[in-house]
């Protein structure tokens, strides 16, 4: 397996960001990583214990945990008022009546149409072609015999 070097400026970004247990570390760079500690243990174990302090600081403190009052706030500032259920108003429109939706429809059928027609006489004009260039062929063959 191939282990990708890295320095000790990016040993200390990945502590900073992640912590001192490499488990918490990318996975992509956890070999990486470890291998500098084994190459410089003075200098990893010094940015590794910096970054124990901040995990054991970090340790103590508790996620925050909204009240149930909170939770019913929230909910009532997003249900609509008057305690009926949110309801959008529904007005059906025909889109076949829209002039837009015809011009497009109008539009992509003419540039279809009109890929036909210049495929179609680009095929035709080099079956012209090779038409020409067999018959040119075979007038330089009968030629030849003579």
């Amino acid at each position: 397996m191939l282990v990708k070097i890295i320095g000790s400026q990016r040993f200390k970004a990945i502590v900073s960001a992640y912590g001192a247990n490499p488990d918490r570390w990318p996975a992509y760079e956890r070999a990486a990583a470890l291998e500098f500690c084994r190459k410089s243990p003075q200098k990893a174990n010094q940015m590794m214990r910096e970054a124990q302090e901040v995990d054991s600081l970090l340790g103590f403190l508790k996620a925050p945990q909204a009240s149930e009052a909170l939770h019913w706030q929230t909910l009532g500032l997003l249900m609509p008022q008057g305690g009926g259920a949110a309801v959008l108003p529904f007005t059906p429109r025909s889109t076949l009546k829209s002039p837009f939706v015809w011009m497009t429809g109008a539009s992509l059928a003419a540039a279809c149409a009109a890929g036909i027609i210049l495929g179609m006489s680009l095929s035709l004009h080099s079956i012209v072609d090779q038409r020409v260039q067999d018959v040119l062929v075979q007038t330089s063959i009968v030629d030849l015999e003579n």
